[in-house]
């Protein structure tokens, strides 16, 4: 009787479209079937869908990953693509804290993904500027970092800082993101042996995973893979 009457009084709403859906639920069916999950084939490395598969002999890997010097992080998985749609999703992490939004993809996640989260020492979310931390109350990273470790059973490590506020990277050409991000982290402690996962909400370029993933490279750890919930655009495979 008392659910019942909590359920009329409040009712769960999907987080997209507000239409009203069942306790157990945070889209209605039509905002789910909307998502583009990221499936097979993917880049081995950065986790983005590739537009056509590779032969099975071949690496499937993608052209950036392939003609890029220096990328830092071991492998980046994400959840869904990041587009008009789902950005109303990630809003909703971003600008208003949405804890069951930020739950419920976490699970997702880890049950697509859970396989290969093993061995690892230590949960990071990349971390916000204090001054933005300040103005917001709270950071989306830090608190998809918590659901992680609350399943996972693994701690944070908060060593990770931002030691300058860095321009928003929206906008901006990849050269442009990398250039934005460089020495913008450092990292208070030693990781040797240490083997991390990197949390986010959104990876676009990789820049900042990038920045961050070498900065735990330096301070000792051998193995860093990201974990996103969002990550933009289909991509080439290697082109020979």
């Amino acid at each position: 009787m008392i659910k019942k009457t909590i359920d009329w009084l409040f009712p769960q709403c999907c987080c997209v479209c507000q239409t009203e859906i069942s306790r157990d639920s945070i889209f209605c069916s039509k905002c789910f079937s909307e998502i583009i999950f990221i499936d097979v084939p993917i880049c081995s490395r950065c986790g983005k869908m590739l537009t056509v598969p590779l032969p099975p002999e071949e690496e499937q890997i993608c052209d950036v990953c392939f003609n890029t010097n220096e990328i830092f992080f071991d492998i980046s998985r994400s959840l869904f693509l990041y587009n008009n749609f789902s950005r109303r999703i990630i809003f909703r992490i971003k600008k208003r804290a949405d804890v069951e939004i930020i739950r419920a993809c976490v699970r997702m996640l880890i049950n697509r993904y859970g396989p290969i989260v093993r061995d690892i020492d230590f949960i990071v979310p990349v971390p916000s500027h204090w001054t933005r931390n300040l103005l917001r109350g709270y950071n989306p990273s830090r608190m998809i970092a918590e659901e992680f470790s609350k399943i996972l059973c693994i701690p944070i490590d908060d060593g990770l800082k931002r030691i300058r506020r860095t321009e928003y990277q929206r906008g901006k050409t990849a050269k442009e993101r990398v250039r934005n991000v460089e020495s913008a982290f450092t990292y208070r402690g030693n990781l040797k042996d240490k083997r991390i996962l990197l949390i986010d909400d959104v990876m676009t370029t990789g820049a900042t995973l990038n920045e961050c993933s070498r900065t735990l490279k330096m301070a000792g750890s051998p193995f860093v893979m990201c974990m996103n919930l969002a990550t933009t655009s289909i991509t080439d495979p290697i082109k020979t």
